[in-house]
């Protein structure tokens, strides 16, 4: 009964925290949106990869975030979309890090560090054209 019950306050305070986040401010929401991204990006990488490739898995959650927050700020506050190039620098440095890691099978988990930011940044990041449908524009709802 109190896992039901400790569940049950863990959803309410979520939600609420959520609908909090879309309909107060876009600062609100591009800060709460940022956490989820990095939390799930670090356990999705956890439970993909564990110990290893650790350079790799911080770079994933860096080009992650920086996707989402770079797409916000152009969304949001009408920044030059070409600044999303800077992307490119972590992007690199995820498959420079898989050159120089020492352990063996490291091709085969490379994949894990580029999915993360397709299976759970990029599907965040479009939330942004949602959330914003016009320049500057703010409708969470």
């Amino acid at each position: 009964m109190k896992s039901l019950l400790t569940r049950t306050v863990s959803g309410i305070v979520f939600l609420a925290v959520m609908l909090g986040a879309l309909l107060w401010t876009p600062m609100a929401f591009g800060a709460v949106f940022s956490f989820i991204v990095a939390v799930m990006m670090v356990e999705y990488l956890h439970i993909s990869l564990g110990k290893t490739h650790i350079i790799g898995q911080v770079l994933s959650i860096v080009t992650g975030v920086l996707l989402f927050l770079g797409v916000f700020l152009i969304k949001g506050y009408g920044m030059d979309p070409s600044y999303l190039f800077f992307l490119t620098m972590p992007l690199a440095g995820i498959l420079i890090s898989v050159l120089f890691e020492k352990e063996s099978g490291t091709y085969q988990n490379y994949p894990y560090l580029l999915g993360s930011i397709l299976y759970i940044a990029l599907p965040f990041t479009l939330i942004n054209f949602i959330s914003f449908p016009g320049e500057g524009k703010f409708d969470g709802m």
